[in-house]
């Protein structure tokens, strides 16, 4: 099929349509283009994966952030409990006193009244 085309006619047929100017080598440009797109590709590839690795350093140094504020955390619910019991205590030891405190005021009201009661009798 090939042999039976003339080429040469249909390239002068083409140049007479669009005039004289030869049409440009796309294929160079296009070989250019490409290799500049991947150059960008590759920059913009390097630039993504130490933006990359610089994400992941923030995020392993917030990891350890949190770890450490939660173990702080930890560490003061454990002390709030333990406070919270002494709080408890003390105030069951200060209702004990309170209780002994009032058995013994209530004794002494009690002697003093029969101190008062003997004395009147003598």
């Amino acid at each position: 099929l090939s042999s039976q085309i003339d080429w040469e006619a249909v390239e002068s047929a083409t140049l007479a349509e669009l005039g004289s100017t030869p049409l440009p080598d796309i294929g160079s440009q296009t070989s250019a283009a490409i290799q500049e797109a991947s150059a960008a590709a590759a920059s913009a590839k390097a630039s993504v994966r130490k933006e990359a690795e610089a994400h992941e350093a923030e995020l392993s140094r917030l990891k350890a952030d949190l770890s450490s504020l939660q173990q702080e955390l930890e560490s003061e619910r454990r002390r709030a409990e333990k406070l919270q019991i002494e709080a408890q205590q003390n105030k069951a030891r200060a209702d004990e006193f309170r209780s002994r405190q009032d058995d013994a005021e209530a004794r002494l009201d009690e002697l003093r009244r029969q101190d008062l009661e003997n004395q009147q009798v003598a």
